[in-house]
């Protein structure tokens, strides 16, 4: 078991070892490389924790302990992470919480592959601006603003109607696509009022954002949009 150590102590030593890259110059290895090595600079992560675990070998760094993650424009806390280098995932368990300005999703575990921005939270739970909640036993991110619900549901009440209280009214889904200030596009939907279905229908495009409204209800595939595509 590695030996605790203190927190502030563990930040300073992976800050400085974040930085520890020789300088270079154009002239010696291109423009090219140059602006590679800045991309890596600009994507460093950064691993706060009680305890920390390094294997060298397979590039693999283990935390437990109130961890923090910082990433570009990114945060992630849990109480376990182990972030494999070879791979590029961070595979964190316990109280997940993933924040990007905004943006919040949290859950019981969480596959997440930091370069792209995308990864699987399960159990989970997230929010977008101005005021969309969702939920799902399985959330796929799949891009900066993108997200696929399994078996979940979304309101935009929750904003006024904070948790453990219910909401008037929400969407059950049994997938779903959800993008940012666009539209739920989804399948076997169930539109529920204070619990109670309200409507029930096979394909569901429900739009999103401050300055789009309404409630568009599709039968059939033909007659609304493709559940494995988007334009």
């Amino acid at each position: 078991m590695p030996r605790p150590l203190p927190r502030l102590l563990l930040t300073l030593l992976l800050l400085s070892f974040s930085y520890a890259v020789p300088a270079v110059s154009a002239q010696e290895t291109g423009t090219r490389e140059l602006l590679e090595r800045v991309k890596e600079l600009k994507s460093v992560v950064r691993i706060e924790a009680n305890e920390l675990e390094r294997r060298e070998r397979e590039k693999l760094t283990i935390a437990r302990g109130d961890v923090r993650i910082q990433m570009e424009g990114r945060v992630l806390y849990a109480d376990e992470v182990e972030l494999d280098q070879v791979q590029e995932v961070v595979r964190a368990r316990g109280k997940v919480q993933l924040i990007e300005g905004a943006r919040r999703l949290e859950g019981e575990r969480f596959d997440y592959h930091y370069r792209t921005n995308t990864g699987v939270m399960y159990q989970g739970k997230g929010s977008l601006p101005p005021a969309t909640a969702f939920r799902g036993v399985e959330i796929h991110k799949e891009g900066e603003r993108r997200y696929r619900l399994i078996e979940g549901s979304f309101t935009t009440c929750r904003i006024c109607q904070p948790e453990p209280g219910g909401v008037d009214w929400e969407v059950r889904v049994e997938e779903a696509f959800l993008e940012q200030d666009e539209y739920l596009d989804a399948k076997w939907a169930s539109f529920r009022v204070r619990g109670l279905p309200a409507v029930v229908t096979p394909y569901l495009l429900y739009p999103l954002g401050p300055r789009q409204t309404g409630l568009l209800r599709t039968s059939s595939p033909s007659s609304g949009p493709s559940m494995n595509h988007r334009i």
